[in-house]
């Protein structure tokens, strides 16, 4: 059987924009890429949009075993504590379709500040203001949060957010991190990963997207 989340965990190449956001000898960690990269029509996908997948061929979480399903659920928290610091996600959905393809992935997507509410949930990538990014930003972004994975890994971050600030109107101070060198406004440089996270401007982004870039549920 061709499976197409076996297929990408070996060729990789467009598959997987900017490689790994993380992987281990049981688990991958991917962005979602844009549908030209599937042979469809739309040049831009939804940022932040990750995947977690057991290497393993396996359909669903029954099919895990011990040893994987523990692995998931730390890369699944690990990949949205990385998003939430950041990017400045406000919150991070996950969930299980597999309707369309036969080997587990989790989707985790972010909600970003200043989203609809009725566009919350799963439909969140499909608000026409929503942050979207080409394959080199995408890449961008992915570069940061592997960065700031191995950078927590090694212990060099201090603080759950480390880099986003509180700019609640009224505190006279953000509360950030007690390091101050992460203390700074948009671009973000990550220390560790040298790529600047351009892909989140202050301004939103306006552009309305053509129907073809809708996302698929797989």
């Amino acid at each position: 059987m061709d499976c197409f989340v076996c297929r990408k965990h070996r060729d990789r190449g467009a598959l997987v924009p900017g490689g790994p956001v993380a992987e281990d000898e049981l688990v991958f960690v991917s962005h979602t890429v844009p549908p030209a990269a599937l042979g469809r029509d739309g040049t831009t996908a939804y940022l932040g949009h990750l995947f977690v997948e057991p290497l393993r061929h396996a359909r669903g979480l029954a099919d895990l075993t011990d040893a994987e399903a523990q692995r998931m659920g730390w890369w699944c928290t690990r990949a949205s504590r990385a998003l939430r610091d950041v990017t400045g996600a406000e919150h991070v959905y996950a969930a299980v379709y597999g309707d369309g393809v036969p080997h587990l992935h989790v989707h985790l997507l972010p909600r970003f500040p200043g989203t609809p509410r009725e566009f919350w949930g799963f439909e969140v990538d499909t608000w026409p203001e929503a942050r979207r990014g080409d394959a080199a930003e995408i890449a961008a972004l992915v570069g940061s949060l592997r960065g700031y994975l191995e950078a927590s890994r090694q212990g060099r971050l201090r603080g759950p957010r480390c880099l986003i600030a509180d700019r609640t109107p009224g505190r006279g101070r953000s509360r950030t991190s007690p390091d101050r060198r992460w203390r700074r406004s948009r671009p973000l440089r990550h220390r560790s990963s040298g790529v600047s996270a351009s892909a989140f401007p202050r301004k939103r982004r306006t552009q309305l997207r053509p129907a073809s870039d809708r996302p698929a549920r797989l």
